[in-house]
């Protein structure tokens, strides 16, 4: 939950030098549905490009998001918008966030104590 990641990044915080980075590579999903269907088509376009033959995960474009999804859920994965996340970790106390990368539904974050 959002309480339970400010939580533990405020635990990080705590464990950094003053002036000290916290960099944190998390999965996040577009607040409008649209884009987020757009990025999980471009995801799963990229996947099944460079799936090798044979693996059963991703002969296909709807078997693919299946599995996608399924992972996502049985790893407990809450992705949240990106604006909602360097929200949370301003409101853990970092005094400056940025976004150091961030393709389709994956972002590295950047924090600094």
């Amino acid at each position: 939950t959002p309480a339970e990641k400010v939580h533990v990044l405020r635990d990080c915080r705590q464990l950094l030098i003053p002036g000290g980075f916290f960099f944190n590579a998390d999965l996040i999903k577009n607040k409008l549905s649209a884009f987020e269907d757009c990025i999980q088509d471009l995801r799963v376009e990229g996947i099944l490009q460079r799936a090798t033959a044979g693996d059963e995960r991703f002969t296909n474009t709807a078997g693919t998001h299946s599995y996608l999804a399924q992972m996502e859920r049985a790893e407990g994965d809450q992705p949240i918008d990106i604006e909602e996340d360097l929200a949370l970790f301003r409101d853990a106390g970092f005094s400056h966030v940025c976004i150091l990368w961030l393709e389709y539904r994956e972002a590295v974050i950047c924090a600094q104590n």
